[in-house]
């Protein structure tokens, strides 16, 4: 499945510190899918679900996507693990869950509320909704594969409209992503300074988006070129849920329980 601005992959060298960034909320939510059912909303290439699936009793991975279901299928075989391909509006299941996950998806969605209100639809009474969502004062560019980006107060503010619980964490990086990331900022910046009326912005979206993945993917490998042991380097290790929320950190975290309704 090709690498895009909007789906990460571990295949793809050059943007292995930011594989490295999903995987390890993905590391964080095993702790909390032992032994329970989970669903895992927005699957892509299935490395999560997988991860959820080692401890958990069935993990469930949607998607879309018929490329990225059709490559769950042929690469996670555990008995405990089912691939749906279906869009979150229309995806039905004949059970509910104890662990819902939506990592970097509902700032894809137009309308979040559908991604919500199925959410409460598909917890069981106990069950936990875990989200991450980038953190847009921390964010680097303006991401033409987002409808939008929440702060804190945002997200806690769209959330609490359908959970009567809500805990909202940092998602916390080292030294070395820092390092990582003032890269991408700084290279960010120059192509940016190339449009200071933003023309770009008046491109057709689909056409903004192509040029979006086409200049990143030539970042990204312009700078693991030049910080290959940097980048090599990164892994789950230099990131790290925090309770206490920090403005700087990369991802927000929450999670939900109990729905409002």
């Amino acid at each position: 499945m090709k690498t895009t601005a909007e789906r990460s992959s571990g295949h793809d060298q050059t943007i292995k510190p930011i594989y490295y960034q999903h995987l390890s909320v993905y590391e964080y939510a095993s702790l909390l899918a032992r032994d329970k059912t989970v669903l895992d909303i927005g699957c892509g290439e299935g490395y999560g679900t997988a991860l959820l699936a080692r401890g958990a009793k069935k993990a469930v991975g949607v998607d879309y996507s018929d490329q990225a279901i059709q490559r769950c299928r042929e690469s996670y075989l555990q008995p405990n693990i089912e691939f749906v391909r279906a869009d979150i509006a229309s995806f039905e299941y004949g059970a509910s869950f104890d662990l819902v996950c939506a990592f970097q998806f509902v700032e894809h969605l137009r309308d979040p509320g559908v991604l919500l209100s199925k959410a409460c639809r598909l917890l069981s009474p106990e069950g936990i909704f875990l989200l991450s969502t980038p953190n847009r004062r921390a964010s680097l560019v303006k991401h033409p594969y987002h409808f939008r980006e929440y702060t804190k107060e945002e997200l806690r503010s769209l959330l609490e409209k359908y959970f009567k619980r809500v805990d909202i964490r940092g998602l916390e990086f080292s030294e070395k992503v820092a390092r990582f990331r003032e890269e991408r900022r700084g290279e960010s910046q120059k192509i940016l300074r190339l449009d200071p009326l933003r023309i770009h912005m008046l491109i057709p979206l689909g056409m903004r988006r192509k040029l979006f993945d086409f200049i990143a993917a030539r970042l990204s490998s312009k700078i693991h070129t030049r910080n290959a042991g940097l980048t090599a380097s990164i892994n789950t290790g230099d990131y790290r849920v925090a309770e206490a929320f920090n403005d700087t950190a990369i991802d927000l975290i929450a999670l939900c329980s109990t729905p409002a309704s």
